[in-house]
């Protein structure tokens, strides 16, 4: 597919730098950018590691997704930082 889009100076300028400072051509640039908001499905994963990875890489496993803790163990750990941050 072909998609043709009219940038504004200013708009191809910020793409410019932008996809330089990421060391890639704006076009590559662009299609990490498509990449990060429409990932692969996740029916592509194959086993637990592929799925805790693709959660991690997409922000979708929160800062409680600690794998190695069972569930008292995370529970008591939800309770401090509650605690802590005076959500209790």
């Amino acid at each position: 597919m072909t998609i043709t889009i009219d940038l504004t100076p200013d708009e191809e300028a910020r793409l410019s730098k932008r996809a330089a400072a990421a060391g890639l051509a704006p076009e590559r640039y662009l299609r990490s950018l498509i990449a990060d908001v429409a990932p692969e499905p996740a029916s592509k994963l194959r086993n637990g590691a592929e799925l805790i990875a693709f959660l991690e890489a997409n922000k979708l496993f929160g800062p409680y997704g600690d794998p190695t803790l069972d569930s008292s163990e995370l529970a008591v750990k939800l309770r401090k930082d509650a605690e802590t941050r005076n959500w209790a």
